[in-house]
């Protein structure tokens, strides 16, 4: 049986398997927001006898949370891995380039400690939950949806 990890409120986001020294990065969720959801792609139709029609594909999980990160770097973890800040997540965000580089694929090592291969998917609404609208005393939340490669 694997050991559980130390800490299960962290998701951890890389860029690519070869990525630069400033990766992983460390993203904290908040308390309460993170819903994985199995999605299972299949067509359902009836047939003009009254009979199910269905052709099934691959099921696909898709992680909807919110994350808190700071303006500026916080302290690294044990393994090395820094926090990640507003401005990586927007990096990361700005990705779109599927066969290029960088790429838009990321990988996730969720709560768990299990892998995966994800794309950030829909909008990037940023609520700011400090007095200090900018600069280094800044905080955000930030809420994400991630979709299964």
């Amino acid at each position: 049986m694997p050991t559980p990890p130390t800490n299960l409120k962290y998701l951890t986001f890389d860029t690519t398997p070869t990525s630069g020294a400033n990766w992983p990065k460390k993203f904290a969720v908040v308390m309460g927001t993170l819903i994985p959801t199995m999605h299972k792609n299949q067509t359902v139709r009836r047939t003009p006898e009254g009979a199910l029609d269905i052709t099934e594909g691959p099921i696909t999980t898709q992680w909807q949370m919110t994350v808190r990160c700071h303006r500026v770097p916080t302290t690294l973890d044990a393994r090395g891995a820094t926090y990640g800040t507003y401005d990586d997540l927007v990096s990361l965000f700005g990705r779109k380039n599927p066969r290029g580089s960088p790429s838009n694929l990321i990988a996730m090592v969720d709560h768990l400690s299990a892998s995966h291969n994800i794309y950030m998917t829909g909008d990037l609404p940023v609520e700011n939950i400090t007095p200090v609208l900018d600069g280094d005393d800044s905080v955000y939340f930030i809420p994400l949806v991630l979709e299964e490669a």
